[in-house]
């Protein structure tokens, strides 16, 4: 038997007949796969790996036997063991932590704010790396990608990130170091020592257009709201039970109206109605608000002047209630003092909470009985503007909850008498909400997108960031933060388009071992050792050396199962892909 021309080494093995391995970029392990002599000594499963020939090496480190089996070829009985690099140890570990989480004017909280350069080092440290000892230069450090690791896979969190960004994870097998590179952007390949030469055609599956969407709009509206209360089983069978109607329409409304009747003195709807339907007086009649639908529809500040012209919501389905305004405002909230008792304290932006105004019978201090108290709304929202009662919102049937009884005087505005009779107040809730399209009931978004100029005529691809939501008020009703958000959609655009770029292919074979670095560019190196001599191949612009899944097809398919396990992982999630949107 012919000398191999050259030498492969694993810990025990010994008599090997020949060995391949193909390097590419990510964050799962490739495989050599190595044939050899049937031995005595035991194969040891961890060690280092090194292909050798004339002077030349390519070693990598810790690395993992995977499977053997014995075959029968040529040769006669041989083993075929496949060995992992040494990124099999990276599917071990995790990462938690969230940061760049958003204000509601789409500005950073404070104390989470990290660069995808702070954010790449965290999950580098986490995978276990040699500190410092990966080049990250590449990866660009503007935007403020919103992050959320929760026992993440450290590895998979770095690949995520840099997917985000247009670059790939590009380790060094031979020591616990390594590269972020941008796609598409390497080293060319040297002409000397060329057995063979290739060029090749793969041209990206190009959509027509592309684009970047937001989380849902967030729309600040004063809604009008009407009382409503509980139906009760008087007289209805049971079939309207527990439903909600206007006043005049409940079962137990007494015969000379509610204007006959003091807030809270329901003995005699007890007496002539029953039990049930004193109860539902008692817990709702003049503390129950609905949202009201006036004729024409709702006009709402940002979605009917520029989302959907001139269309007023008419639906009280479309309306996903809130109980904080869209703008925020900033806090000094006090840190844990230092010794000596000394007092820090740090900036904190919190959205401020849903307001009540409008016009209500008010009760002044020392007088029984007074007129209607007329509240004008300031934008600043001082104290003495806003309704100061305690009250809470039902988002689930569009409706506020006073804790005390709320509504005006009939009699007039002259306050100082004992005669009362109630009768609807005028009202309004000022809060955020988000919607949904009357037609489809998808959420409505901003996003901003951009033709190819690919002419094949596909739909467009679509990228989702739902940290990242434009605000909208009756003062800026374009958004509140339109600026920034437009910025940022920018930045993930021109990512998605360098994705894009028209790229030359080549597949290049050279004799002997000759060492390659991946990169953005580099995409795959093969080293072969047999009996008739040693080769490296080098894909560029592809990874089409072997039959083996190309890296943006294999971290699609990750990402799938991820989102996959996600689902699994948690219970009542919502699915609220895009489909009605506005473009900022």
């Amino acid at each position: 038997m012919s000398e191999l021309q050259g030498r492969a080494t694993f810990g025990t093995i010994e008599q090997i007949e020949s060995a391949t391995i193909t390097f590419g970029p990510g964050v799962t392990p490739n495989a050599a796969v190595i044939t050899i002599l049937p031995q005595e000594t035991e194969i040891a499963e961890y060690g280092d790996m090194a292909f050798s020939f004339d002077g030349g090496e390519h070693r990598g480190v810790e690395c993992k036997a995977d499977l053997g089996q014995l075959q029968r070829d040529r040769s006669g009985l041989v083993w075929r063991i496949s060995i992992f690099d040494r990124r099999w140890k990276w599917k071990f570990g995790q990462i938690g932590g969230q940061y760049n989480v958003r204000n509601p004017d789409n500005t950073i909280k404070s104390g989470t704010e990290k660069t995808p350069h702070e954010l790449a080092t965290l999950c580098i440290q986490a995978m276990g790396e040699e500190n410092g000892g990966w080049e990250i230069g590449d990866l660009p450090n503007t935007s403020r990608p919103a992050v959320r690791w929760d026992c993440d896979n450290p590895a998979q969190a770095l690949a995520n990130l840099c997917d985000q960004l247009g670059c790939i994870v590009v380790p060094d097998l031979d020591g616990r170091t390594g590269r972020l590179c941008r796609a598409g952007s390497g080293a060319d390949l040297p002409s000397g020592g060329v057995e063979n030469w290739a060029n090749t055609f793969d041209p990206p599956e190009t959509p027509t257009a592309v684009a970047v969407v937001c989380g849902p709009d967030r729309f600040e509206v004063d809604f009008e709201l009407e009382p409503v209360g509980e139906e009760s089983d008087y007289g209805t069978n049971n079939q309207e039970k527990g439903t909600i109607k206007l006043l005049d329409d409940l079962s137990y409304k007494p015969a000379a109206g509610w204007e006959s009747i003091m807030p809270g003195d329901y003995a005699s709807i007890f007496d002539a109605k029953g039990k049930h339907a004193k109860e539902c007086a008692e817990k709702s009649v003049w503390k129950w608000y609905r949202i009201k639908i006036p004729d024409g529809g709702i006009i709402v500040p940002g979605y009917s002047q520029t989302v959907n012209a001139n269309t007023p919501i008419t639906s009280l389905d479309c309306i996903l209630l809130e109980d904080r305004l869209v703008g925020s405002v900033e806090d000094q909230v006090p840190e844990a003092p230092y010794s000596g008792g000394v007092v820090t304290t740090v900036a904190k932006q919190r959205r401020p909470p849903a307001i009540v105004w409008g016009t209500w019978y008010h009760a002044k201090a020392g007088v029984p009985q007074s007129g209607n108290y007329n509240n004008t709304i300031d934008p600043n929202y001082p104290e003495e503007s806003k309704y100061l009662g305690e009250f809470s919102i039902d988002a689930d049937r569009r409706m506020v909850v006073f804790s005390k009884h709320m509504y005006a005087n009939a009699l007039g505005v002259d306050g100082t008498g004992i005669d009362l009779a109630p009768t609807a107040p005028e009202l309004y809730l000022r809060t955020a909400c988000t919607l949904l399209d009357p037609d489809t009931r998808a959420p409505v978004r901003t996003y901003k997108w951009r033709n190819t100029g690919a002419p094949y005529g596909t739909d467009m691809r679509i990228v989702k960031h739902d940290e990242i939501v434009l605000g909208h008020t009756a003062d800026e009703p374009t958004g509140v933060n339109i600026a920034d958000v437009s910025a940022e959609l920018d930045y993930y655009l021109d990512a998605i388009m360098e994705e894009y770029k028209p790229q030359t292919p080549q597949q290049v074979t050279y004799m002997g071992l000759v060492r390659f670095d991946l990169d953005g560019a580099i995409r795959q190196v093969t080293y072969e050792l047999d009996k008739s001599g040693a080769r490296t191949t080098v894909a560029r612009n592809t990874e089409d050396i072997i039959r083996r899944e190309p890296y943006a097809q294999k971290r699609a398919r990750q990402r799938e199962k991820e989102a996959i396990q996600k689902l699994r992982d948690t219970s009542n999630k919502v699915d609220d892909l895009p489909k009605t949107w506005n473009i900022a």
